[in-house]
């Protein structure tokens, strides 16, 4: 099954979605608390998939989704974006993240995103 690195810096958040990432079958080879643990997390494991949070301290979402695109052109990247980032939602999709969820995280959302790719 597909791997997925979970990038958040909320260690609750991490916990729901590997929780609902393992009930889908996907296999977590990674968690990162910041942008810049998952560019370096990425680089290490390339996963199959992110699933990459905005808002988070040392660097964002949207900027380590920038580094890591530039650098794999074919990663699979997830945003997780509240409705009040919607600028940050349109960056990313310029750097050609596949896909978005809006928060709160449902379990067909996440899903449908993942069906998505």
């Amino acid at each position: 099954m597909a791997t997925v690195m979970i990038v958040d810096d909320s260690r609750v958040q991490r916990k729901t979605m590997r929780i609902l990432l393992e009930k889908f079958g996907y296999t977590v080879c990674a968690e990162a608390g910041n942008g810049k643990e998952a560019v370096e997390l990425y680089r290490e494991f390339e996963p199959d998939i992110v699933t990459m949070d905005i808002t988070m301290p040392v660097m964002t979402g949207v900027e380590a989704s920038k580094i890591i695109m530039e650098e794999y052109p074919s990663a699979q990247i997830i945003i997780i974006t509240s409705l009040d980032q919607e600028r940050s939602l349109e960056i990313a999709n310029e750097y050609g993240v596949k896909s978005y969820i809006i928060k709160p995280i449902t379990e067909e959302a996440l899903k449908q995103a993942l069906d998505s790719l």
